[in-house]
C-alpha cells in the first residue's frame, strides 16, 4: 500500500505508550534486553571460555583502554582509508563549486549556461583519481563502459536493447569475480606485469565496488531504451507521496512551517527523485555517460541515483545548504563513534570468525551473537553509505538516503527491504519489478527480483540462498496481508480491533524471525545458520530461551506499530 493510500485510509487511535499494557511491556523488555546486552558483553570479556579462540586477532583499540574487533575487511578498510577520503573529497567538493561559480554555472533563472563545463570537470577528475586508485583496472572498466554505450546506441529502443545490456552486464559481474577483475597473465603471459604494483593502483582489486557501476551502466541503459519508445508506467517511477522520502530533519522543517511538505519541501523532493522525465536526446552522450557512471562522491559504494535522476539534478541550480550538510556531518561523526563504541565492547564480528565451539556459549549467548552480528553490518552500512551521500550533498547533488529505520525497528518483510537499501529498491522497482509486470504479479516477480539482487551482492551459493529465503517469506506476508485486512476481520467478522493488534503482532514476529534466519544465511553463517537453529532447539534450555526471545521480539512490535501510529499522528505517512 503506497503513502497516499494509507493517508486515506488512515482512523486515529489515541496513544497507548502510557498505558497499563505498554507499562507491562516497558518491565518485561527491559529486563529481556538487559540479558541480552550482558550476554553480549561477557562474550567480549577475557573470563569467557571462548575468548582465547580470538583474542590475538583482535587489534589496538583507543577506548577504555580495550581492544577492538577490526575483523571486518570492508568496514576496516573504510576506517582506514578514511585519513585519505576525507581530503580527497573535501578538496573534489570544493573545486567543484569553484567551477560553477568561475564559469558562470548558473543564472539567476536557474537556467544552466553551460552543464557540459561541470561534468568535464567531473569526468577528468574521475578518470585521473580512479587511475591512481585502480591502475590499469580503470581501462578494464571503460572497456565496459564502451561495450554497453555501444549497446545502447545501436539497439536504441528495441528489445534488443534491454537483453543484450541485461545480459551483458549480469556476465560481467559473473566473470569479473570469476576471473578476479580480468586478469591479463592468464590470456596474455607477456602482459602479466600488468596485473602486478605499481600498474593495478592502490586498489587492484576494482571489481569489488564495480557492482554499483554495473547498476549505473544499467540505468544508462534502461533510460535511453524507456526515452526511445518503451516507459515504464509513470508511478511506478516515483514516489506516490515524495515527502516520504525528505530526511527527517526536512520533515520536521516542513511541519513546524505549516506546509507538511506540500510547498517549497515537497518540491525540493520532487526535483530530486524526478526520474521519470528523460534528458533530451542528446544528452544520452559518452560524456554524461562517463561522468555518471564514475561520478566520485557515489562511486565507491552509492547510494544510487538514475541516469534520468544525475542529469536533472546536475542541470539545475545547485541547493546547498550549509547548516543542513553540517548537520548531516555531526549525525555522521556520531554514528561513526557509536560504531566505535560497538567494536571495543562487543566483539560478535569475530567470534564468529573465530569459529566457535558453540558448546561453551549458552543459547541466550548464541543468540545475542546473531543479533549483534546483525547489527554490526546494518551500522556499518549505514556508516559507509551515509559518509558518501554526505559528500554528495556537499556536492549538491541528493541522492535517496538508505537505511531510513534502524534494524531493529522492522517487522514486514517487504517494508523492511524498502528502508534498508532504499536507494537500491527504487532501482529495482523501475528496472526489474515494473517491466515484469509489478505488484499484478508480485508472487512471481519477487524470485527474479531477488535472484538478481542475490548475485549482485556477490557470486555465492550461501546469498542465493539469502535471496530465495527473502523471496519465500514475502509469500506468507503477503498472502495474509490479502485474506485478513482490519476491513474483514474487524469489521465484517466483529473481532475486536485489539485482537487484531495482537494477531498482526504475532505474524509480524514470526516475519521478523524469518528475516533474522535469512540474513544470518546471507551475511553471517551461511549455511550454518541452520545448525545454530538445530543447536538452540536441542536441549530445553535452548528452547526456554528461544521461546523467550520470540516474545521479546513480541514485546519489541507492539512498540514498532505504536511508533508507526505515533508518525501518522503527526501526519507522517510511510509504506515501510
Amino acid at each position: 500500500m503506497s503513502s497516499s493510500q494509507l493517508k486515506a485510509s488512515y482512523t486515529y487511535q489515541s496513544p497507548r505508550w502510557k498505558s497499563k499494557e505498554f507499562m507491562v511491556y516497558y518491565v518485561l523488555f527491559a529486563a529481556l534486553a538487559f540479558k541480552l546486552f550482558k550476554s553480549a558483553w561477557d562474550m567480549s570479556n577475557s573470563w569467557h571460555p571462548g575468548f582465547y579462540r580470538y583474542q590475538r586477532a583482535l587489534s589496538k583499540g583507543w577506548m577504555f583502554g580495550r581492544a577492538m574487533d577490526l575483523s571486518d575487511a570492508q568496514y576496516s578498510g573504510f576506517r582506514s582509508n578514511l585519513p585519505s577520503l576525507v581530503p580527497l573529497f573535501a578538496a573534489f567538493v570544493i573545486i567543484s563549486h569553484m567551477v560553477q561559480r568561475s564559469h558562470s554555472f548558473l543564472s539567476n533563472s536557474t537556467k544552466l549556461v553551460s552543464p557540459s563545463t561541470w561534468r568535464i570537470f567531473s569526468a577528468a577528475s574521475s578518470f585521473v583519481i580512479l587511475l591512481a586508485i585502480h591502475g590499469v583496472g580503470l581501462f578494464k572498466m571503460m572497456i565496459i563502459l564502451f561495450i554497453n554505450y555501444a549497446i545502447a546506441k545501436r539497439c536504441k529502443g528495441s528489445l534488443a536493447n534491454a537483453i543484450l545490456t541485461w545480459t551483458f552486464n549480469i556476465a560481467v559481474l559473473i566473470a569479473s569475480d570469476r576471473t578476479r577483475g580480468f586478469a591479463i597473465g592468464p590470456w596474455m603471459p607477456a602482459l602479466s606485469f600488468l596485473d602486478t604494483s605499481p600498474y593495478t593502483g592502490f586498489q587492484p582489486r576494482w571489481y569489488i565496488t564495480f557492482n554499483f557501476s554495473v547498476l549505473r551502466l544499467i540505468s544508462f541503459n534502461m533510460d535511453y531504451y524507456f526515452f526511445r519508445g518503451r516507459s515504464p508506467s509513470s508511478s511506478s517511477t516515483n514516489p506516490a507521496n515524495p515527502y516520504e522520502m525528505l530526511t527527517r530533519t526536512e520533515q520536521e522543517a516542513s511541519r513546524r512551517s505549516g506546509d507538511n511538505g506540500a510547498n517549497t519541501v515537497y518540491n525540493r523532493t520532487k526535483e530530486v527523485f524526478h526520474i521519470h522525465e528523460a534528458p533530451r536526446r542528446d544528452e544520452f552522450g559518452f560524456l554524461n555517460c562517463f561522468c555518471y557512471v564514475f561520478y566520485l562522491p557515489l562511486y565507491f559504494a552509492g547510494p544510487i541515483v538514475t541516469f534520468n535522476n544525475f542529469m536533472f539534478q546536475t542541470s539545475q541550480k545547485r541547493h546547498v545548504s550549509l547548516p543542513q550538510v553540517l548537520r548531516y556531518g555531526l549525525r555522521h561523526i556520531a554514528l561513526f563513534l557509536f560504531m566505535e563504541f560497538m567494536l571495543h565492547t562487543c566483539y560478535a564480528q569475530i567470534i564468529i570468525k573465530a569459529h566457535p565451539n558453540f558448546t561453551l556459549y549458552t543459547p541466550l549467548e548464541v543468540i545475542s551473537l546473531g543479533y549483534f552480528n546483525l547489527t554490526f553490518v546494518w551500522l556499518k552500512l549505514t556508516c559507509i553509505w551515509r559518509f558518501f551521500h554526505l559528500v554528495a550533498l556537499a556536492d549538491g547533488i541528493w541522492p535517496p538516503e538508505n537505511q531510513l529505520r534502524c534494524m531493529s525497528n522492522n517487522y514486514s518483510v517487504s517494508s523492511f527491504w524498502r528502508a534498508w537499501h532504499k536507494s537500491y529498491s527504487l532501482w529495482i522497482i523501475r528496472y526489474i519489478y515494473v517491466p515484469l509486470g509489478g505488484s499484478s504479479h508480485f508472487l512471481k516477480n519477487v524470485w527474479p527480483v531477488y535472484t538478481f539482487v542475490a548475485i549482485w551482492h556477490d557470486v555465492e551459493l550461501r546469498l542465493l540462498y539469502w535471496g530465495w529465503l527473502i523471496a519465500l517469506f514475502m509469500v506468507p506476508e503477503a498472502i495474509s496481508k490479502k485474506l485478513f485486512p482490519e476491513s474483514k476481520v474487524v469489521h465484517q467478522w466483529g473481532f475486536k480491533t485489539d485482537f487484531y493488534r495482537h494477531l498482526c503482532a504475532f505474524g509480524a514476529s514470526f516475519n521478523a524471525v524469518m528475516m533474522i534466519l535469512a540474513n544470518l544465511v546471507g551475511f553471517v553463517l551461511g549455511g550454518n545458520a541452520f545448525l545454530l537453529f538445530q543447536i538452540m532447539f536441542s536441549s530445553l534450555s535452548g528452547i526456554i530461551t528461544s521461546s523467550l526471545s520470540f516474545f521479546s521480539v513480541y514485546i519489541a512490535v507492539h512498540f514498532m506499530f505504536e511508533i508507526r501510529e505515533e508518525e501518522k499522528r503527526r501526519g507522517i505517512f510511510r509504506n515501510y
